[in-house]
């Protein structure tokens, strides 16, 4: 309007002179008269209405494009944020990323097919975007469950169609689009969920979607199982038609399967779209990712109780969540309280690793532990003290030539390894070190804060699974072990000669065992009593321990009898031993059981393959052998 008043004052000011003009123009000529003037003057104004109306007409035609203009930028804003929520919800679940825009693209394809309009094309893919909102309301420990779910955690994640229908529709959404949310579970002949709808009972969009859903879910990798092929998914899609599935549904989806291919190739887990990438979404996924490999750790470490598996699958599991070149866990020295050595490693140098010592307070690992806290810096060669040279010269084909370490006899310096970057969490169960997790990597500065603080999470459900393993390994070895000797209990024997046996048959070696019988033991604890009896039995163990080797079994198998496992031991390297045993056995009598006439051991002896072929008939011939030898020894006394 503003523009119009400008446009009428310059118009009625043009007029005013045309009229001055041709007022003079008449005195001067005779030729104008006043009605001439008349009849010029309305022009102006007409010319002024033409230029308003067409102003006006401009002014709403300009509103209204403005208008289709902002409705059409609402609704993209709104897709825009469906879209988000959705890919959201799929880095969420690390099975619906990165191929979420998978489900939503089928449906589009299937909808066209089946005639409808693209207003209800467009519907039914936003139902297909949000379907999985109500997963939100899942608890995590079922959505990141690496495997199949058992019937209790089926159910509660049966309710996440209701969930998302109730937020959906508490957030505004057009009623047909909750519904196919709340039914795209749903079966054509009434199997489905929540309320066992059937055929047309079901809403069309949620047909559609159910189709879409289920491909996707066969074609998609999951932990426990590998995706299926293409024709495998259309070939059970198929099948289903009529049970799972609306015929008419299935009909337009096969009709598009050249389409459908297409897409699943796009959306394969090798093949990322291009326009999928974003940041804050990857970010999301990154963070799942972490917590689905820490709910792994936790539950992998709680799968077993034995010391060594715990150990070896904290490394493994650790170094492939860190991505580093080598984990290695350090368990507390219980020999020596200011030493940690190293019980487990996985990746690079794994194998020279193994066995590598650290000090309490020395080093990012020594002071990591003494100080009971997280530590990241660079690697240090004098961090810890590896102990095989022979395994170093292995690993790296003898090229490097080492000095022994300052740490002692038979170290070796770390400067073989080739690690530039270390972070170290200690292990700590009720207050107590039980060890240390390391990481290495070759690169310089590999590791942020970030990475410890998760490292610092899976020590913490290391030292839970790390003190449930060592309670079960006390516990197990109080039973398998005779309380006064502490030498192990008839109850280990029969396990550990069939191990044994295995061994040495696989390695081709020769085994023996020794059956041990105390003589005139009664007499000991009728003349001196029970508990100068257990001082004996405690005393004789020990000899035992001191004429065998490291690695030979001594057990006590019930009153005064013992039994001896020699791994790698022929027939005469037996009948040496026993005769060795008797002679210190002896000794010790003429010291400490004077009193007591006759006590001694017999030592009987039997060799595998050559004697026996099982445990029991080794068994029994080592004992079998003792009894003759008791009796020689019987006879030789009463005849001196």
């Amino acid at each position: 309007m503003a523009i119009g008043r400008i446009l009428w004052s310059l118009l009625a000011g043009l007029a005013a002179s045309t009229a001055v003009v041709l007022s003079g123009y008449a005195q001067a000529h005779g030729r104008l008269g006043v009605w001439d003037l008349l009849l010029a003057a309305p022009w102006p104004y007409v010319a002024y209405r033409i230029l308003a109306d067409r102003a006006g007409d401009r002014g709403s035609q300009t509103a209204a494009e403005s208008a289709a203009t902002m409705a059409d930028d609402v609704g993209t804003a709104y897709r825009a944020a469906a879209e988000a929520l959705a890919s959201a919800i799929g880095a969420k679940d690390s099975y619906i990323h990165p191929h979420s825009g998978r489900v939503p693209r089928i449906c589009e394809l299937v909808a066209r097919k089946l005639g409808l309009d693209e207003s209800q094309v467009q519907r039914i893919r936003l139902g297909a975007l949000v379907r999985d909102v109500g997963k939100l309301g899942v608890p995590d420990y079922i959505l990141l469950k690496p495997g199949p779910l058992d019937a209790e955690e089926f159910a509660k994640m049966r309710n996440h169609a209701a969930i998302g229908a109730r937020l959906l529709r508490e957030s505004g959404l057009p009623d047909d689009i909750v519904e196919m949310v709340l039914h795209h579970h749903e079966k054509h002949d009434g199997t489905g969920y929540p309320d066992h709808l059937s055929a047309d009972c079901i809403p069309l969009g949620s047909r559609v979607i159910a189709v879409a859903v289920v491909y996707d879910a066969l074609v998609s990798d999951r932990c426990y199982r590998s995706g299926w092929s293409h024709s495998e998914a259309i070939e059970h899609i198929h099948g289903a038609s009529g049970s799972s599935f609306d015929p008419d549904v299935v009909g337009a989806f096969l009709a598009v399967e050249p389409e459908i291919q297409a897409i699943d190739s796009r959306y394969s887990d090798h093949a990322v779209p291009e326009d999928s990438s974003c940041a804050a979404i990857d970010s999301i996924t990154q963070a799942n990712r972490e917590l689905i490999a820490l709910f792994d750790i936790a539950q992998t470490l709680s799968s077993t109780l034995e010391m060594d598996e715990v150990l070896a699958l904290l490394a493994n599991r650790t170094r492939r969540l860190l991505q580093a070149s080598s984990c290695v866990v350090f368990v507390a020295d219980k020999d020596h309280p200011k030493s940690l050595v190293a019980k487990a490693a996985s990746g690079r140098f794994e194998d020279i690793m193994i066995g590598a010592r650290a000090r309490c307070g020395k080093g990012i690992t020594g002071k990591a532990a003494a100080h009971m806290e997280p530590r990241v810096g660079s690697f240090d060669p004098n961090d810890i003290t590896l102990t095989s040279l022979s395994h170093i010269a292995a690993a790296t084909g003898g090229s490097h030539r080492l000095p022994p370490a300052a740490g002692g006899p038979g170290g070796v310096e770390s400067t073989t390894l080739d690690f530039r970057s270390c972070a170290v969490a200690p292990i700590v169960s009720f207050g107590e070190l039980i060890g240390t997790i390391n990481i290495y990597d070759a690169s310089s500065h590999a590791f942020t804060h970030d990475q410890a603080r998760i490292l610092a999470f899976v020590a913490h459900q290391a030292g839970m699974a790390l003190q449930n393993a060592k309670a079960f390994e006390d516990a197990r070895d109080c039973a398998l072990r005779d309380p006064l000797t502490n030498l192990r209990n008839g109850r280990f024997l029969r396990h550990c000669l069939e191990r044994e046996m295995s061994r040495c048959s696989r390695l081709g070696e020769p085994l023996s065992v020794l059956g041990i019988d105390l003589d005139n033991f009664k007499a000991v604890n009728d003349q001196l009593g029970h508990e100068a009896g257990d001082v004996v039995l405690r005393d004789v163990a020990d000899v035992f321990r001191h004429e065998l080797r490291d690695y030979d079994v001594i057990v006590r198998n019930g009153g005064d009898e013992f039994v001896v496992v020699l791994p790698g031991t022929s027939s005469e390297e037996a009948w040496q031993t026993a005769e060795r045993i008797q002679t210190a056995v002896e000794a010790y009598a003429e010291h400490h059981v004077a009193g007591v006439p006759g006590f001694g051991a017999s030592v009987g002896a039997a060799s595998y393959p050559g004697e026996a072929v099982d445990a029991t008939s080794l068994l029994a011939r080592a004992d079998a052998s003792m009894y003759r030898e008791k009796r020689s020894r019987k006879q030789h006394r009463l005849a001196a």
